[in-house]
Parts: C-alpha cells; structure tokens; sequence
C-alpha cells in the first residue's frame, strides 16, 4: 500500500512538472498575447527623438504568467510596437540610438517602453496612434520552481523512472524520439500552413539555406582541421614517450604543446606565395611519420575514435547554433554579431595581405600584435578554398575545436583512471564531473566569441598527462611547463597564470628532495629563460592597453561601484558565482593536491586583480577540477560535495548571462551533458541507455533546427545589439568583397563607417579588414597600443577622416606611414561627396569612389 501511494504521488508531481513544461513550451509560440493602446497624454519626452511611456499598468498580467521585459540579465521582451497599425522596429535598440537615430526604433526596459516615431516627430501631439502587443511568459520564479521540483523529483523517484524506461528500452528510445520528431514536425507545419506564427518571431530575422549551407561546409572544415591537428599531437607525443604500443589518448596531449606551434608554424608557411604552397603539406605529413615507427595501442585508438564518433553529433549541433547566433553578413542576411569574431574574420585576410609585419589594416600605420592569432592563421590557410568564409570558419570550427578537444582529454583521464583500477561508475561522481566541465566556462558562446580559448583547453589536459611522464625529471619537469608555456603564449596567455605552475609545483618538490645536478640547473635556467621571454613578450604587447583598462575586482565590485548596477538579482547571481569559485578552492585545500590547490588559487587571485583581462583562467581553472575528480578520486572523496556545491552556485551565471540570451544555456546543458557522458566510456545498462538516448534525441532537435531555420520557421537570432551601428549586412559583404576583387593593392581607401563609438558599425569596424585592402581608419578600438588609449590622436584621426572624406584635404596631406599609389572611398548612399570624387560602384546602401590625388582644399 505504502509503495503504491509513494508510486501515486510521484506520478502526480511528475505530471505537474510536465505540465509546467508544456506550458512554458506553448507560450513560447507565441499563441497568448495581450495588446493595449497608448493614450498620448500618458507620453513623456525622453531625449532627442526618444520618449517613454510606463506600460506596467496598462498590460496587467495574474501569477504565474508575465510580460517579459529588456535587462541587464538580457533581452527578454516579446513587445512589438504598432504605429497607426504600422509595425515599428527594430526592437531592442539601445536607447543611445532612439535618441540620436529614431525612425521607430524602441526598447521595453522594465516598467518602461523606450520609443520614437517613423518620422521622429513628437507622438503626443503628431494624431497618430500607438497600440503595444506582447506574448504571455511564465514568470522566472515559476520556471526556477519547477526546475527544483524537477531536481527533487529525480532525487526520489529518479531511479524508479530510470529502471522502467531501462525495462522497456527499446520502446522508450523509439517512441521518445517518434514523439519529439511528430511534435516538433507538427509545430513546424503549423508554422509552414500559417496557422502559428513563425518560433521565435519577434526575436530576430529569417535566416535561409545558404547560410545553412554555408554552415555545414565550415563544420565539414573544422572536423578536417581538428583530424590534421590531433594527428600531428599524436604523433608528437609518440616522439616524446618513444614506446611502441602506447594510448593514442595520452599520446594526444603529450605532443599537443609541441603540435600546436608546428601546425601553426606550417600554416603560416602555406599562406604565403611560392614554395610553401607544397612544401608545408609535404613537411606536415612527414611529421606524422613517428606514428610509423612508434604505433598506438590499436584497441585504445579504436576507442578513442568511437568516443569522437559519439559526441559527433552534439559538437555538430554547438557548432551549427553558435554559427547560427554569431554567423556574418553574407549575400542575403545581416548579422548583429560579436566584435571579436568580427575582427578575427578581419585578421584572417589580413594575413594573406602581410603575414610579417602583421599591418593592421584597419587603421593605417598600425601593427596588430600576434598573440591569440593561431585560429587565424589555421582560417588564412583555407582562403583558397571555393566558398569560405572567415566569419562561418571562426564560429564553426572554434565549436568543434572545443568540443573534439573537451571529449578527447576526459576520454584520455578516464581512461587513465581506469587503468589505475579506479573506473569512474559513481553516478554521483559522474554528475561532479558533468557540472564542473559544464561551469568551465564564462558563458556558453565564450569558446566561439574568444577564438584562443579552444586551443588553449587542451594545455590543461597536457599539464595533466605530462606529471607522471616526467616525474622524478627535473629536466623533463622544465621541459614540460616550458613548452606548455610556449602553447599559452600561442593560444590565451592567460592560462599562463596558473598551468604551467602544476610542473612548475612539481619541480619545486624535486628541488627540496634532492639538489639538481649542474646540467640539469642549466636546463633549467634555459627553460625559465624562455618562459620569461614568453612573458615579456606577451607585456610588452598587451600591457600598455590592459594597464590604461585596469579595473581591479571581483566582479561584483565592478557591478556596484564602476556600472552603479542596481538591479539585485544580477548582484547576487554574479556575487554567488564567485563564491562558488571559493568554496570549490577550499575543497581542494582540504585534500592532498598542493599542485592543484597552487595553480586554481593563483587564477582566482588573478581574476580578483584583473576580472576583464583573467576571466578565463577563473573558469577553466573548473576543468582542472573535473579532471582532478577523474584521475585522483580517493583524495577529492571527501569534499565532493562541496565541489558539486561549488559547481551548482555557478551554474546561474552561465545560464543567464550569455550574449546569445538564455536559450543558448538550453543547448549548451545537453550538448555538454552528452559529451561528457559520451568521452567518460562509463560502463552499465544505465549509462548505454542514457547515451543512446541522448544521441537520439539531439539528432532528431538537430534535423528540426536545421529544417526549421532553413525554411524561415524558427528564428535564431541573438538580438544582442540591433542599432544600425551594430549590423554587418548585405551590402558591407558586397562591397568589401568588390574591394578585395577590383581595387589596386596599393590603394588606401578612407570610409565613413566608423566613428567615436566602440560599435562593429562605428568605431570597431575591423571587419572591413575581409576587403583586404589599408583603411585610413575604420577601427581605432583594435589599435590596442595606440588609438585605443590615446583619445587626442584618435579624435584627430577621426577628423582628419572626415576632411577627405568631405574633400577638405588632399589623402596625400595626412601623414602616412606607408606609400600609397591609388586612394579611394567607401561610404553610405546618403552622403554628399565632392563633384570630382568618381563613382566606381553602388550597392543598396554603399558608394565605391576614386579619390583624386589632388583635392581642393
């Protein structure tokens, strides 16, 4: 009786949170939506052409639903807005641009509606009217409930429901599967029969199947790119051990430092005209010949691939949704997309332009520095091949790169443990792992917005593979935290902080055991000598501009006392990640792993000083963590509860502070989940049903994305900035793509598509770089040592700029740091230029003119 009652109730509450979900899944179609109209004497005048009118009262809703509104915790409002019945947009506009630009654009932050007119005439007193129509949401509290009910449900009646599914496996795998492909084809011929509007409507524009296509080519490209580079790791590594029949998966990050600057080496070498175009292919598959003389275990390598065959598909799926979000401008579609990637697009063909010195092309007379390029010069290798495109690459193959390389280093520490006569089979063990490799990073989009960061992850699976190889060698030690050293220079210095320092803890110990012979103190010396030069060079780059952007932390300071935040929920989730971070530091300083313990407090510390520039080492310092759970169990048994703690505070702040908004954290949770179940081979009927079914599952979301956003039913947009300034469109890829095609190499063109502000638009438009062509200006942000910081000379640029533009001055009055044999400009349509200035080419929105090398002043 008591089983059956404890049956019932679990069954009950189960159905309560399925219903919560479907609702919530309903509502997001957008099939529940409420309107109501302006009156003119409730308008207040803002700004400029800006006004503001308080909707909270006028679009009443009853618990538990909401109107969702524009915050710092992102943009979830659904309000669309009507002018004489006559949509305005676009919607979430800065209100900088509703001031100064206007023409409809608006915003709905908070209680509040942000709004100009079409025309940005008064709309108090201009007789039109004004109707606001938003979608129905459950409230957060709603949402973050059931999710607590949900974590309390699988607590209790969890494994019940696991052994049932795993009694009817078969028929849970097909009919979940059937059931999510007819319910998300049922939705989506809904869509297609114009009876719901399209999934996420208001939340971007359509996209098509070019781009679709442009996407599966570059994922196609990065799963080449990582073979050829893990193959190079591999066969590294079988030099470094020199053992026949050794793991593929160890022989992977013990060759990875050294593979890393080989590959980049040779693809730098093919860049360039001549010999290198034959001699680098034939040279990298030389170094793969150790492979031949040193073979890996057949049975590991078979495994290993299986694990990258598995995760497959859920590193394809992260990849085609960060394309999907950060994409670049192509024919047809526009793209509000992150500057970084736009200026790694830019740094791409810049390569091809001047691999040494590297000429910064958007600002003339300027050097970009190298570090975190190698992403970039892998990208310029591939600018022959028919189709590519640099922002598509970038977005790609940093999703595969960190994907192949995530699952191929916890595949290799399990395996590692499993060796040891410790497989991991703990469930709570395995969600440790999950949580901790799932919080490894600032936000989901972080390891395709920063490009270094994919190749710097691997270092770590490195410093961990490398301790008991080089164990008892001071010269190997050194050796080994050099050359990851080096790797951290090529990839993010940042992970500089605190990787290399676990063999550098190493040798220290070696040092108080035994004093070091004189050969090996001198090898020592040398490799702390490169190191050091690593450093130095790494500050004589960067420290001028990270110095004048100094802002010490933590970030909960820089929110209260530098952004004067008010908003206490982005407070308190930023304020619990950070102590998530502390509490997992004193677990570790309660178990015996000094070197662990040294190299997480130093990034801490490091983010503490410097939270913009040490980020990434905070976070990735988590992975370190997960793969101290793998390989050293019986040390972090006694804390694992606090280290899953630890990882549980942090997960808020990745779930809610992605530029991509919050849905991305919904792909990023089972992609990560299914890779970690995937890459840690975990043994029982339990864990094969689990993966099958998550295979099944992503594969079949998966094909109704695809078709969906490809046929213009579902929209993938992350509306991050939507001001004029903060889209790449159309007419930019045409006309860039026309300068790289018909313009003089030595010409130098001036543009007025910059400005004084940090915008992809404006003053960060370094993507005007892909025209492969000098700009006078076009980005003063990127030039980091100079322009960046020092606002006198950038504001003269700037307006001397504007004087060629306006035909003031002669191009060949500015002072030049290079010679020039031809000059043009690219501007806007609208703008009035000199009567001697002669049109080459127009587009929809841009001009192309020659400007005569003697313009009256």
């Amino acid at each position: 009786m008591g089983r059956t009652v404890w049956t019932l109730v679990g069954s009950l509450l189960g159905s309560v949170i399925a219903l919560v979900y479907l609702c919530a899944l309903v509502l997001a179609l957008g099939v529940w939506t409420i309107s109501a109209d302006i009156p003119s004497d409730q308008i207040l005048a803002e700004s400029g052409s800006a006004y503001q009118a308080n909707i909270q009262d006028r679009l009443q809703t009853q618990f538990p639903f909401e109107i969702g509104s524009d915050g710092l915790n992102g943009n979830r409002s659904t309000l669309t807005l009507q002018e004489d019945g006559r949509s305005l947009g676009p919607m979430h506009a800065s209100h900088d641009d509703i001031r100064k630009i206007g023409g409809g654009v608006y915003s709905h932050w908070k209680e509040q509606l942000y709004f100009s007119a079409s025309d940005n005439s008064d709309p108090r007193t201009n007789g039109r009217s004004y109707r606001v129509t938003a979608t129905l949401q459950l409230e957060p509290a709603v949402m973050a409930g059931n999710v607590l009910l949900t974590l309390v449900f699988l607590l209790l009646w969890g494994r019940n429901l696991f052994d049932w599914c795993l009694g009817r496996q078969t028929a849970v795998l097909a009919g979940g599967t059937a059931l999510m492909l007819a319910g998300g084809g049922s939705i989506l011929a809904l869509v297609a029969a114009g009876i719901i509007h399209p999934i996420n409507e208001l939340n971007g524009a359509t996209k098509d199947w070019g781009l679709i296509r442009l996407i599966a080519g570059h994922t196609l490209i990065g799963f080449v790119l990582f073979g050829l580079v893990a193959l190079t790791a591999m066969s590294m590594g079988a030099l470094v051990q020199r053992q026949a029949g050794g793991r593929a998966s160890q022989w992977l990050f013990y060759g990875y430092p050294l593979a890393l600057p080989l590959t980049v080496l040779l693809a730098a070498f093919f860049i360039g005209d001549g010999i290198g175009r034959w001699l680098a292919p034939l040279l990298l598959v030389l170094s793969w010949t150790p492979l031949l003389v040193w073979r890996p275990d057949r049975a590991d390598l078979v495994r290993l691939l299986t694990v990258l065959g598995g995760c497959a598909v859920p590193i394809a799926l992260y990849a085609l949704y960060m394309a999907l979000l950060w994409h670049g401008p192509t024919e047809t579609l526009s793209n509000g997309t992150q500057g970084d990637i736009a200026h790694s697009a830019g740094v791409i063909h810049t390569l091809k332009v001047s691999l040494y010195p590297l000429w910064n092309l958007a600002a003339e007379g300027n050097i970009l520095p190298y570090g975190n390029t190698p992403p970039m010069i892998y990208g310029a290798a591939f600018l022959n091949v028919p189709g590519f495109d640099a922002m598509a690459f970038l977005t790609c193959s940093n999703g595969i790169f960190f994907g192949c390389w995530l699952a191929s280093g916890l595949y290799g520490a399990a395996n590692a443990a499993r060796e040891q006569g410790e497989p991991l089979r703990d469930p709570w063990f395995v969600l440790l792992v999950t949580a901790l490799v799932m919080t490894a990073t600032r936000y989901p989009s972080f390891a395709v917005d920063s490009p270094a960061v994919p190749l710097a992850i691997p270092l770590i699976f490195s410093a961990f593979a490398l301790r008991p190889l080089t164990a008892g060698s001071p010269i190997g030690t050194a050796a080994a935290g050099m050359s990851i050293a080096a790797g951290a220079a090529l990839s993010k210095m940042a992970v500089f902080v605190s990787w290399p320092l676990i063999l550098g803890f190493d040798l220290l110990q070696l040092f108080f055991r035994r004093r070091p012979t004189r050969g090996q103190l001198t090898v020592i010396v040398i490799a702390g000598l490169v190191v050091l030069a690593v450093g130095s060079v790494s500050l004589i780059n960067w420290g001028r501009v990270y110095w004048h952007l100094y802002v010490p932390g933590p970030e909960v300071r820089i929110l209260l006392f530098n952004q004067h935040v008010s908003d206490p929920m982005v407070i308190f989730i930023s304020a619990l990640r950070d102590l998530g971070w502390v509490v997992i530091g004193l677990a570790l300083l309660r178990v015996r792993l000094g070197f662990l313990s040294a190299a997480y407090w130093c990034g801490f510390a490091a983010y503490v000083a410097y939270p913009y520039l040490f980020y990434s080492v905070a976070m990735l310092n988590l992975l370190g963590v997960a793969l101290a759970v793998i390989l050293y169990r019986q040390e972090v048994r006694r804390v694992w509860r606090m280290l899953l703690a630890g990882a549980v505070m942090t997960l808020p702040y990745i779930a809610t502070r992605d530029y991509g908004g919050s849905q991305t954290f919904f792909v990023w949770v089972p992609v990560m989940v299914a890779i970690c179940l995937f890459s840690l081979a975990l043994e029982g009927r339990h864990f094969v049903f689990l993966r099958r079914a998550m295979l099944l599952l992503i594969t079949a979301g998966m094909g109704l994305l695809v078709v969906g956003v490809g046929a213009g039913w579902v929209r993938i947009d992350p509306q991050f900035m939507n001001g004029d300034k903060d889209k790449l469109t159309p007419a930019m890829y045409d006309m860039w793509t026309k300068v790289r095609t018909d313009v003089e190499k030595d010409a130098l063109l001036f543009t007025d598509l910059t400005g004084p502000e940090q915008r992809i638009g404006d003053g960060w438009n370094s993507y005007s770089a892909v025209a492969e062509r000098q700009f006078y200006l076009s980005s003063w942000f990127t030039s980091f040592n100079d322009l960046r910081i020092n606002v006198a000379e950038r504001m003269k640029r700037l307006d001397i700029n504007e004087k060629v533009l306006n035909g003031e001055i002669s191009p060949e009055a500015t002072e030049l740091k290079r010679q020039y044999g031809h000059y043009y400009a690219v501007v806007r349509n609208a703008r009035q230029v000199p009567a001697d200035f002669t049109l080459i080419y127009r587009n929809q929105d841009l001009s192309l003119y020659r400007i005569p090398t003697a313009v009256g002043h």
